[in-house]
């Protein structure tokens, strides 16, 4: 195996990445963060917004366009409502994320250990969220890696090609998100690497200024026409994200402390690797070892002093705690004897035959549509079983190395099969998509009362106006109201309640009951002028 990696490690990554993030792209409903961002790529394509990007043809300027801009190339040519065509390009990203943190790394570390430390990090349960909780986010973070790898790709030497290349994908960085991956990634990355590798700051400080002020020119020139062309809206929607930093999901400065659970099958040993006074001295890699840890810590600080927190904040840690976690399981293979090493191994790795074994088990835990899931289930249970056997003998006979490919091999396995039949654990009986509106959606005014959440736009398909005293109400036209809305629109609206009777269209898949979220249920009123 080793010599396959040696030889083809972006062929083994690419591969890999395909079965990690590009299978069953159509199965998991859009989120609401998804929807924001489809919606903006719609828009572009169908109202020509492409520097004034709107949702509902209201301004989005809360993020920046890159993400759209690369994704709208997919829908132009696979079509405006093919999700797949909206969610590849982020797994295309994701993909290159694995290909230039391997990259990156081995400028230090063998190719073996610097595509052990992309696995990591592209199996980390967060790295793999993130794509349908927060795309915009794996933007953002990637391009910054593939920027900080030209900047310091000749280390321990800057050449101007390099910081030009480095800087365009800074910029793209910014464009994608704002200055958060350059604050939670390049930041604590450039003050680890000055502390722990000789570099020559003085002759190279014009060079990183240089990489620094072409970035954020980059970056920075989409906010400057946005505020050249539509000042006043830029200004007020900046005032509500800023606000955002200080008084929305804002958590005490400890928020953070169980960031490592965010690797998800990787916990124990990511927890562990941050050990660094009893490893420091141990690990072969020493030096590497206190960049990554002191990496990780100064990410993990930089974020916390945030009052705005959410797990998903965490991602740009993963990139440094990937990195450790390989060096100390590098250690732990190769010095089986050491105490950790056996704590590691026989508290880590039955846990992932539980899991297998929960795999098998829980179909029969949960309200399913078996005559549909047969034969999946089936394959995932053989699958399961084939890992958790090969787990249970590799560790019997402290056959390590060859353990190690067992958690991909089951993080594959869940992220292809299991992903693939998300469907069978529908919850709502009452699940009544609203995408069955879109052909007749031309034969009415379309408005919307008080505000409509991100999915129904997105499931609607057209842009709809608000509905006022001054909607032009001579034609026949459509109202569409949420259910948080409901009960306002009865009594401010009598007249149009009791002359229609609304159609109810709820978007609830999963959830049913007193879990239902109002706000994907809406209720449509279709009203015909004499």
């Amino acid at each position: 195996m080793k010599t396959l990696i040696n030889r083809y490690p972006i062929l083994l990554l690419v591969i890999i990445g395909l079965g990690l993030y590009g299978l069953n792209l159509i199965d998991l409903k859009v989120s609401i963060m998804e929807a924001r961002n489809f919606i903006v790529v719609r828009e572009m394509l169908t109202e020509n917004h492409w520097f004034l990007t709107t949702m509902n043809d209201l301004a989005r300027y809360e993020k920046p366009p890159f993400p759209a801009w690369f994704t709208t190339p997919f829908v132009y040519v696979f079509g405006l409502d093919n999700v797949w065509a909206y969610r590849i390009p982020t797994s295309i990203f994701s993909t290159l994320g694995l290909v230039y943190f391997f990259k990156l790394i081995k400028l230090w570390l063998p190719k073996d250990l610097a595509f052990y430390s992309a696995l990591v990090l592209g199996t980390s349960f967060y790295y793999i969220a993130i794509r349908f909780e927060a795309p915009s986010d794996i933007y953002t973070h990637v391009n910054m890696i593939i920027g900080i790898y030209f900047l310091v790709r000749r280390h321990p030497r800057i050449y101007l090609k390099n910081m030009i290349l480095g800087s365009l994908f800074l910029g793209f960085s910014i464009l994608s998100k704002g200055p958060v991956s350059p604050y939670a990634l390049l930041l604590p990355f450039l003050l680890a690497y000055f502390v722990c590798f000789k570099f020559d700051v003085k002759s190279h400080l014009f060079k990183l200024f240089g990489f620094l002020i072409l970035g954020f020119v980059v970056g920075g020139s989409w906010y400057l026409y946005v505020r050249y062309a539509d000042p006043q809206t830029l200004l007020e929607i900046a005032d509500k994200e800023t606000d955002n930093w200080t008084s929305y999901n804002t958590r005490p400065f400890y928020y953070y402390w169980s960031f490592f659970i965010q690797t998800g099958i990787w916990t124990i040993p990511a927890a562990l690797s941050l050990m660094y006074p009893y490893f420091i001295n141990r690990i072969k890699h020493q030096r590497l070892y206190k960049f990554s840890f002191l990496w990780t810590l100064l990410a993990l600080v930089l974020l916390s002093v945030i009052p705005e927190k959410k797990p998903r904040y965490l991602v740009p840690v993963l990139f440094p705690l990937a990195l450790n976690t390989v060096l100390v399981i590098n250690y732990l293979v190769n010095h089986k004897t050491n105490r950790f090493s056996k704590l590691f191994h026989y508290l880590h790795y039955p846990i992932i035959i539980l899991l297998c074994m929960a795999v098998i088990i829980s179909p029969f835990m949960l309200n399913i549509l078996w005559s549909d899931f047969w034969f999946f289930y089936v394959l995932l249970s053989l699958c399961s079983l084939s890992i958790a056997f090969f787990t249970l003998r590799y560790l019997k006979h402290s056959n390590f190395k060859t353990l190690f490919f067992m958690n991909i091999l089951l993080v594959l396995m869940l992220t292809s099969l299991a992903q693939s039949q998300v469907q069978v654990l529908k919850a709502n009986d009452d699940y009544h998509s609203l995408s069955r509106l879109h052909p007749d959606n031309k034969n009415f005014n379309i408005y919307y009362y008080r505000g409509l959440s991100p999915e129904i736009v997105w499931t609607y398909g057209e842009i709809s106006t608000p509905f006022n005293s001054e909607s032009n109400l001579e034609e026949p036209y459509r109202i569409l109201v949420s259910a948080n809305h409901i009960e306002d629109f009865r009594a401010k609206y009598p007249e149009l309640h009791t002359k229609q009777r609304p159609q109810v269209y709820d978007e609830n898949y999963f959830k049913s009951g007193d879990r239902k979220r109002k706000r994907l249920v809406i209720y449509v009123f279709d009203i015909e002028v004499n």
